[in-house]
Order: structure tokens, then sequence, then C-alpha cells
């Protein structure tokens, strides 16, 4: 009996009154001990029926750990283990613990509303798979066993934990509290990222924890069925004709699909038609087959649309080149080039299926309508026999170039041996399916420079992402006594967290690379500083208040495809819009750490060939640039400042007859009267590539970097002083690169002199330039100091002749009147 509000408001309170309705409840055997608040379950022992429950292993960021609730239905259940998830493959400490009821009800705030169920080492899996809690980590004392224990229709919560930010998650538009995935027994629910170990106040709502739960059920397991029935036909029909399907393929049955990706670089090097390969299913103890569904393309262009085609065959290429009734045509559609360094992916749609079961090898034919698909020169010299890239299905080989568009019925000329096809193999598997609905995986964007994040090869993630971590450095005066230290660090953890998030949504670049790139804020640590660091030294003006040294520590996730020297430039950028936005009365903060220095530089290149660069020799251009500066550019004395360069990119080219054509081949050979190598031995073949290589193209290039102060520079001139000082190294380690660059480097072997154009200086110009300030050159290409002295006299003389003409009119006028 209890009491009824009424009133239209519930303003008027009326009792007794009778609640009508019902309970339902289940009785268990649960005793009741008294030196404890919560009922102890104790399971039955009799009959278990051991079950699982999963997430998919798709996730966007790593932090240290989760935290999530599980809410049962109507029986009761037993935890026995748990997969975590992480894309390291090194050996990680971890922690488990639960608590009765939601994590939200006191599990935030009080770190002692839990209970340790499960720590110790483990070896994790990589990325898309599970790394389990070994069985024997579970504590197996009393009380342990009955935490593990959930009573039916009851909210239980979990907070798993690495001593390390490397457990995988992945952010979702659910509320916290909504359920994530459900089958008949539990529902995972949306949980938290926890951004700190151990746990602090550093939490991350709507995040999606990962993995795998291993529970008993407390009774007999029902009759199990054949997922699918011998009379059903299979799930995946073949797509080719008979002749064409390997004979090991005739009852191929599978029950689920997951999906798989396979592929081989983006190093790029050569753009040519197309490529011939081989790939192999190697045999199975399990004997599963697999069914090859589409390709991506590393192209040259973006957004340029060509005719992609797909042509199969069983067995080896070799000897079937040019035999088009050997091939079967299975894709043959136009697509829509992508950035370079991304795959651009021929539509599943658009492909038909390819079976394949070990033992088994077929060979593949990929051809565009237009020079425009990225190879690289092979390294291992016998392609057919060696693979380039491989997982547990499937194996990638080194194979032949395509010169030509269309290939078949025409002599060999045009095939390049050993090239090393630049794409992916998307194809799926009979494993187990992921519980998880609606979560549809989008297509992946591999990285710029694989080689030095999965050593270029690799079976990977759809979503590889990328740790970033930037450095922020303060000098904050503040009453030691109202805010002490501890305080200090945590509100600007807070406050800089806020202050960048709110960025990556309102700052235009940034916000490009949150909506693309995906790219976000994960945590922010900041710590005291250590005061006899000469850049970083605080002193206080005054004398009552204490000045702390802090340096804060950014962590950023983003896909793999946008560079970290990218990002941490534009958080470098946005540092005073970020301590605008930190700024209190409580304390006085100055940012006092690394910069960010900006240039955009022509450069004119001497002795290239008649043609602009293509996307991997812009590439080339970039990385050895970018090398050759960061050797060579010396700021100051040792321990006084440091400068790095980030990033060097083409932002427009413009391509140039060399003046010293027209007929003087001596001096268009020579150069300018600076002779970079000698022609005069030259064989005739390699003295007309010489000739062909006589124009010079002009390059508007912005260079950005990272600079810690002092003393101030004036980081445009020291990157022209640079090259011009340097520039026959420069021209050495373009045209000698120190290492594997395919066809990249032959574009500029025959470079005779590199030179940087300098713009006009402002008529007041303070002598110490702030490193942010950068001379912007306007759009086009600057004018040489010589062209412009063209210009005045071409004035001068045009002048000269107008008055010359003035004068005789006025003459001959007044000469007419006097007669």
């Amino acid at each position: 009996v209890g009491a009824w509000w009424g009133g239209e408001e519930g303003e008027y309170l009326y009792r007794p009154r009778v609640w009508n309705g019902s309970v339902r409840y289940e009785v268990l055997e649960a005793p009741i001990n008294d030196d404890a608040e919560e009922i102890i379950v104790i399971p039955p022992s009799d009959a278990v029926c051991p079950k699982q429950i999963s997430t998919s292993y798709e996730s966007d960021i790593s932090s240290f750990g989760n935290m999530f609730d599980v809410r049962t239905k109507s029986k009761s259940l037993t935890i026995t283990g748990m997969s975590l998830c992480t894309d390291r493959v090194n050996d990680l400490s971890y922690e488990l613990y639960t608590k009765r009821k939601s994590f939200q009800d006191h599990g935030l705030s009080d770190s002692s509303a839990w209970r340790l169920i499960a720590s110790g080492n483990v070896t994790g899996a990589g990325v898309g798979a599970g790394t389990p809690i070994p069985s024997e980590h579970f504590l197996d004392d009393q009380a342990s066993l009955q935490l593990r224990t959930i009573p039916a229709h009851s909210t239980q919560g979990f907070y798993v934990t690495f001593s390390t930010n490397d457990m995988n998650y992945k952010k979702t538009s659910l509320d916290v509290g909504k359920t994530l995935v459900s089958n008949d027994d539990i529902a995972v629910l949306v949980g938290v990222g926890v951004g700190e170990y151990p746990q602090g106040y550093n939490f991350f709502d709507s995040r999606v924890w990962r993995g795998q739960i291993e529970y008993d059920i407390h009774e007999a397991c029902p009759p199990t069925e054949s997922p699918i029935s011998p009379t059903e036909s299979p799930i995946f029909s073949p797509s080719l004709k008979p002749s064409d399907t390997s004979s090991s393929m005739d009852s191929v049955n599978l029950a689920c699909s997951n999906k798989s990706y396979l592929w081989t670089t983006t190093e790029g090097g050569t753009t040519s038609y197309g490529n011939m390969f081989e790939v192999f299913a190697p045999n199975r103890e399990d004997q599963k087959a697999f069914i090859i569904k589409n390709f991506g393309l590393s192209l040259q262009s973006a957004g340029v649309d060509v005719r992609a085609l797909v042509y199969t065959k069983l067995g080896t290429y070799e000897g079937f080149e040019l035999d088009a009734s050997a091939w079967t045509l299975i894709c043959d559609t136009t697509v829509t080039s992508n950035l370079f360094g991304e795959f651009t992916q021929i539509p599943e749609r658009d492909c038909e299926d390819i079976h394949m079961a070990g033992p088994e090898r077929r060979s593949f034919y990929v051809t565009l309508d237009k020079s425009a698909l990225l190879y690289t020169q092979g390294k291992s010299g016998d392609g057919v026999t060696t693979p380039f890239a491989s997982d547990d299905f499937l194996e990638i080989f080194e194979g032949i170039g395509i010169g030509r568009y269309p290939l078949f019925g025409s002599d060999l000329n045009g095939l390049h041996q050993s090239r090393t096809w630049n794409g992916i193999i998307y194809y799926e598997t009979g494993r187990p399916c992921d519980s998880e609905e609606n979560e549809d995986s989008p297509p992946p964007v591999m990285p710029i420079n694989p080689v030095t994040e999965s050593n270029g090869v690799g079976h990977v993630s759809l979503n590889k992402k990328v740790v970033t971590r930037v450095n922020y450095m303060f000098s904050v005066e503040h009453d030691s006594n109202t805010i002490p230290l501890s305080d200090l660090l945590g509100d600007l953890n807070i406050n800089l967290f806020k202050a960048i998030e709110l960025l990556l949504s309102s700052d235009k670049p940034l916000q490009f690379y949150a909506t693309n790139k995906s790219l976000d804020i994960v945590n922010v640590n900041s710590s005291e500083n250590d005061d006899s660091d000469l850049f970083h030294a605080c002193d206080s003006s005054d004398a009552a208040k204490a000045c702390s040294s802090v340096k804060a520590m950014l962590t950023l996730t983003h896909r793999s495809s946008l560079s970290s020297d990218f990002v941490t430039y534009e958080i470098l950028r946005i540092r005073n819009d970020v301590l605008s936005a930190i700024e209190n009365d409580s304390y006085i903060i100055k940012y006092v750490g690394e910069q960010s220095v900006q240039s955009q530089t022509e450069i004119i290149l001497d002795g290239v060939p008649p043609r602009e660069m293509g996307a991997d020799e812009t590439g080339y251009f970039e990385s050895t640039a970018k090398r050759f500066l960061n050797n060579a550019i010396s700021v100051s004395p040792e321990g006084i400042g440091s400068l790095n360069i980030l990033t060097v990119k083409i932002e427009q080219q413009d391509l140039k007859e060399d003046e010293d054509q027209g007929g003087n081949v001596e001096g268009a050979i020579q150069g300018r009267n600076r002779p970079h190598r000698d022609f005069s031995n030259l064989p005739s073949n390699e003295l007309n590539r010489a000739l062909q290589s006589s124009s010079s193209i002009g390059i508007i290039a912005t260079i950005t970097g990272q600079y810690q102060p002092p003393p101030d520079i004036n980081f445009p001139v020291l990157v022209q002083d640079t090259i011009d000082a340097g520039g026959e190294t420069f021209i050495g380690d373009l045209a000698n690169p120190s290492s594997v660059s395919g066809d990249s480097s032959s574009y500029f072997e025959n470079v005779r002199e590199i030179k940087v154009l300098r713009p006009p200086s402002p008529p007041s110009l303070s002598p110490s330039l702030s490193p942010t300030v950068s001379l912007t050159v306007t759009p086009g290409l600057t004018s040489s100091p010589e062209k412009f002295f063209d210009l005045t006299m071409i004035i001068i003389v045009s002048l000269a002749i107008f008055l010359f003409f003035l004068a005789s009119i006025l003459c001959i006028y007044y000469r007419r009147r006097k007669k």
C-alpha cells in the first residue's frame, strides 16, 4: 500500500492507495549472506550449456579500456571467458573487473566499487581477431565465482583495461545504455571509453566495446540442428562456366560468410595499362573454401573516369598472355579514381564470384583503357614462385606489366617482366559470422605509405587507425594554495580536450580531416615539465604565485591514409586558438612550446622531360625534398632551438621550354654555362635521351615544419637559402635515390640546375619574423628579377616611342598653322 499523486501537475497526494499491477519473479537457490548487502547466487552444478556472444572487431579508436554493461534475460548465467580487441601482437598487461548493477552506478567515480576477477599478460592477436583471456587467469575463489554468476533479468557492469592505450573500440551514435548486440540470453550495451590507467576521471561517452563473452547457461543444451539442411541449395551459387570452375568446388557450401582482404602495396613507381599475376590458395586442413568477390586498384590521379576490366583463368598465365580464348572476363565497369595512395574499388555488383579451394592456382589480368594503373618494379626476381603478399587463405605473386590496351592478338612487345600489381583482393570465407547487426563496413582506405606501417603487404583491417601524439608546452602562474598543481593539471586536461574537440568541428582544415579521415581527439595527459629545460623554464611575474611548467600530451587517432606529419602541423597551427579557449581568471597561462612554420616556395628544375610530373614522381620529389631539407637545415647552435620539416606538398606545376633550346644543342646539354655531367662521350641513344631532358619546370611547393624557439626564424628565407646552398646535393639525391623507387627517379636523372625564385620583400619587415608568418606567393609562378627588368625596359621604350610620335604630330600641326 502506498500513495497516489493526482492533479494536472501532480500537486495532490492521496494515501493510502493500492497500486494496480503485477510483479513477475523467479525463485533462486540463493541464501542470503548477512555480511553483504547483495544476494549471492550459487549456480546449479548439474547441467550447463556453454554459449557465447560476440561483437565485430571493427574499431576506429584505441585507448586504455572500456566500461560497459550486460543485461541478462530470462535465465541466470556464469561468465567463463572473454576475448579483447587490440591491433597489437606483443605482450600486454590487462585487468578485468566487474560489479553488480550498472557501471554508471558509482563505477565512474569510485574505483573501489569494482571487484577484480581476472588479470595477467596476454599476447595480442592483432587486427580483426580476438585476444582471449586464458581460463586460468580467472580467479577461482568462491566470491569471484559468485560475482561472475549473473541472475536473470539483471544488469552487471564490466571494466576491462590494458596498462597501455592499446584497447581498440569504436565510436557510435547510440546513447550509453542502448543495446549493441543481443541474443536469447544476454545483451551487451553501449558503454564508455576509459582514457587513463589506472582508472581516473577521463571517460568518453558512446563507445562500443569490441570482443567476445563466453558464458554457461545452467540447463542442458537443446538439441542442435544443422544450419543448412542437406537438400538446401548453397548460399553462394557459382557464376562461372563449369569449364572454368575448379572441380574441388563442386560441393562448396558456406553456411556463413566473413569478409577478408589481402593487398599488396601502394608504393607505385610506374604507370601503365595493366598487370597479369597469379594467386594461389594453399591446402588447408579444414578444407575451407572461399570466394573472391571484387578488386581494388591503385590509380595515378584522382577524379578520372576509366574503364576497368578483370579477366581470369585457371593455372598459370605464362604462354597464354595473347590467347583471348583462354581468359574469362569477370569484371567490366567504369570507375572514378580515388586519391593517390587510396584504392579505387571495383564494385562487387560488377564482378562475378570466383570460388577457390586449396590447393589451386589461378591467374588474373587487370587492365584499364587508359595508362593510369600503378605497379611496382619486382623485388624477388622470380615472381611466379615467390609470393609477394599472403595470408591463411590466399597468396599473391609478382607478375608482369602490360604496356598497351587492348593486349590480346598482338605480339609480346609491351610486356614487362617482374612487376608487382598495386591492389587489393576482397574475398569471403566460411568463418563464423559476427553476431553484431547493422554495422556495414565501409570500403578500406589504405595507407599513403604502407611500407612504413605494415611492411608494405598484409592482411589489414577495413578501418586501420593510427595514433599521433603532439605536445603542447605551457607556463602557468597560479596560486598553489587555491589551485594546487594536481587540480591545475586536471583542469587543463578537461579544457584542452573540449577546446580541440570544438576546433575539430569548426576549423575548416581540421573539419575536413575529421569528416574524411576520421581525425579525433581521444586523450589529453598533462604533467609537470622539468624546469631545468632551457626552452620551457618558468618564471613567475608575481612572487606570491607559483609558476609551473606543464607539458600536455595530446593523443589523436585518424585513418592511416592521413600522415601523422600533417596532423602534427595542423594541431600546432591552432595552438593560439586553443590557448584563447582555455584562458580563465584562475591562472595566467602562456604557450611556450613548439610552433608551426610554413612557406610557399617556387623552385625551378632545369633538365627534365617535356612533361609534368606524374603522381608517383610528385610523391618521390616531395619525400626526397623533405629528407634533403631535414638533413641540410641548421637553425641554431645545438641546445638552443630545433626545426623539423614535416611536409612538402607540390601545389602547382608549370612546364617551360628551356631557354637554351632552339638549335643550340651544346647549350641544351651543358645547361646555362653550369655543367652538371659530361655528355661528350655518350652513345647516340643516351645523347638523344639527354636532349629530350632539356625542358624546365616550375614548382610551387608548400613546406611545413615544427620549430622550438628561441631564436625566432624567417622560415621562407631559411628554406630558400638551404636549397640555394645545397643545390648540387639536392640534384644528387633526386638523381641517385638511396632506396628502391621504381621508375620515379628517372624523371630527374638529367636535372642540371635547381633554382629558388625569391618574391620581392615587403616594404617594411621586422628584423625578427615570427615563425608562423609565411611569404605568400600569388597564384601562378612568380616573375624572376631578369623578367622584371625586361618588363621595365619594354615600358620605357614604349613610352619613348609614344612621346616621339606625339612630338612629331604636334610639330606637323604647328607647321601647317604657320603656313
